[in-house]
């Protein structure tokens, strides 16, 4: 049985996706998906994977090899996150790069304050160049 608003084929992508990302943290190529839905080529596993992300069933995770996320998942919110702060610190014209740790930090900081990530990453600067006071 397909999940509500779902193809036949979308439903076996979403199957085989997320099984392999809760078993190896990795999502399978598209040669691998194009393999186990019986397409010849990689364009029609790229027309699925768009559907679900419209859809809100995965989502991106940028500048990673096998970039896919389960929404619920903590790298995804991690990578939107990421993505918000880098689109934030853009637009005031600069740019921040974060390890893993310093996200994960960020994103508790995030939660716990109510927040968004670049308001957190300008008051901890602030505070650091400042000596504390901000």
């Amino acid at each position: 049985m397909t999940p509500i608003g779902l193809t036949k084929r979308q439903a076996v992508t979403l199957g085989l996706i997320t099984e392999r990302l809760n078993a190896t943290g990795i999502s399978p190529s598209y040669d691998e998906l194009a393999a186990h839905l019986g397409l010849r080529s990689k364009s029609g596993v790229c027309r699925v994977i768009d559907q679900l992300v419209e859809r809100g069933h995965l989502v991106r995770l940028d500048r990673r090899a096998r970039g896919l996320g389960l929404p619920s998942s903590e790298a995804a919110i991690v990578a939107q996150m990421l993505e918000r702060a880098a689109a934030s610190a853009a637009e005031d014209g600069f740019s921040v790069r974060l390890s893993r740790p310093v996200a994960m930090l960020l994103l508790r900081r995030c939660e716990q304050t109510g927040r968004l990530p670049g308001d957190v990453i300008a008051t901890a600067v602030a505070r650091h160049l400042g000596g504390g006071n901000a």
